[in-house]
């Protein structure tokens, strides 16, 4: 994978294998911008029905493909093609009509070479909308469309599985005869791409074919992390605490695949014990830049140690910090990871408390993604009561990324960085232990 922050992902297979489905979690759990390449020639395929084109009239295809407009929508995380400025509804699309003519349309060649740079124009889709990259389904993708994606996967199953998939769905499906058409036509078949992962999904359930995919893509990013970024003396600082917490804390660190492996990002976390902020801090192999109070900037070694690890002061009293937020800008443009507590201080009884505005103020300014973590056993390990219980575990739970468009409404005025806030928070309190396995 390059060092650039971006990825492509793509999952290939045939009708009813999995993509969808596979491809829209692998979204949510990456942050990636979903695009199902099958839904494009589905709206194509509608349009050219509608203006009365025969699937077998190649001229009048390519006539009539050419005067399309077409353009992206992006809703939520999912990117969906206008015609001529419209969304081409869900139900017109997945009509028995377009079914059936869909791959008849989409073996033309015009029709391919058509569509080729705007499926490849997904990529300026995603990032100026701040994903992290995009994962694109389809029966070309990691052969045609994106050869040199980071990742690339097929997707297959049991012709007579996926056609009982189609039943269950509601959705009538010639699969065979669908498949014949696709592997079969001369521009762009359908085929497993050389040297890409091939999963058989027959007998597994979609969060097995998830796993299986998301494990892949965790590794390499892992590798990515493994390469410490960090100054000498913060190294350094990393290393005993990181020591000092596997020794006395060792908990788990669950979700890390939803950290994002470049550029700058904040965590937001709640905050119970004075052990938060370096054992969530100890989990990365980045530098990472901390909050403290002016008031601990005192002449001597404290503020020689505050300033060489990178610590930024805030006032506490209330206000705009400028200082702080021009701090916290140069922070993200080195590609710092900035860890937060939206409820501004300790817990005195390691309940989850509201959230004040600062938090939402620095994420709406610096408008980049924030990973809500959520942090269990801290307090217990040590509280407000002072007692250190070495041995008790910490747990972190790192969800999914919150980009800009779901924490900040600048709509709402003068309340707008107080909501922005709430929204963080409420995305720690939804994090949960996973449920124990008994076996």
């Amino acid at each position: 994978m390059s060092s650039s922050p971006f990825i492509i992902v793509a999952i290939d297979g045939g009708a009813a294998s999995g993509k969808s489905s596979t491809s829209r979690a692998i979204s949510e759990r990456f942050n990636l911008l979903h695009v199902d390449t099958g839904s494009f020639y589905r709206a194509v395929t509608a349009e050219l029905l509608a203006r009365g084109v025969a699937t077998g009239d190649q001229t009048a295809v390519k006539s009539a493909v050419a005067l399309l407009t077409l353009s992206t929508r992006v809703i939520g995380r999912s990117a969906f093609m206008e015609i001529g400025g419209q969304v081409v509804p869900e139900a017109r699309i997945r009509s028995a009509e377009v079914t059936a003519a869909v791959s008849h349309f989409a073996a033309i060649p015009e029709l391919r070479a058509a569509l080729l740079a705007y499926q490849r124009g997904q990529v300026d889709v995603a990032r100026k909308n701040n994903f992290r990259g995009l994962v694109m389904e389809g029966r070309d993708i990691g052969s045609v469309i994106f050869p040199d994606a980071d990742f690339r996967f097929f997707l297959h199953a049991d012709p007579e599985e996926r056609a009982r998939r189609r039943a269950q769905q509601g959705q009538p499906d010639q699969i065979a005869e669908r498949d014949r058409l696709d592997s079969q036509r001369k521009t762009a078949p359908l085929v497993l791409p050389s040297g890409a992962t091939g999963i058989d999904s027959t007998y597994l359930t979609l969060e097995q074919v998830v796993e299986k995919i998301s494990a892949t893509l965790a590794a390499r990013m892992n590798r990515h992390h493994d390469q410490l970024d960090m100054e000498p003396l913060y190294g350094v600082c990393h290393y005993i605490l990181r020591q000092f917490y596997e020794t006395f804390f060792r908990g788990e660190a669950i979700g890390l695949e939803n950290i994002p492996s470049d550029g700058g990002f904040m965590i937001a976390s709640n905050h119970a014990s004075h052990l938060d902020p370096p054992v969530v801090g100890s989990l990365f192999s980045r530098q990472v830049c901390f909050f403290a109070r002016k008031t601990l900037w005192k002449p001597g070694f404290a503020t020689w140690w505050l300033n060489s690890v990178g610590t930024i002061p805030v006032d506490r009293d209330g206000g705009t910090d400028v200082t702080a937020i021009k701090r916290v800008l140069g922070a993200l443009k080195k590609e710092k990871v900035i860890i937060l507590f939206p409820e501004g201080t300790r817990s005195p009884d390691g309940k989850l408390q509201a959230a004040k505005p600062g938090v939402g103020l620095l994420a709406c300014r610096t408008g980049v993604p924030v990973v809500p973590a959520r942090i269990f056993g801290s307090f217990k390990a040590f509280g407000k009561d002072g007692k250190l219980r070495l041995g008790t575990p910490i747990t972190v739970v790192f969800g999914q990324p919150l980009q800009p468009s779901e924490y900040d409404d600048p709509s709402v005025g003068k309340e707008r960085y107080l909501l922005a806030s709430q929204r963080i928070m409420a995305a720690i309190s939804k994090l949960e232990l996973p449920a124990p396995v008994i076996v």
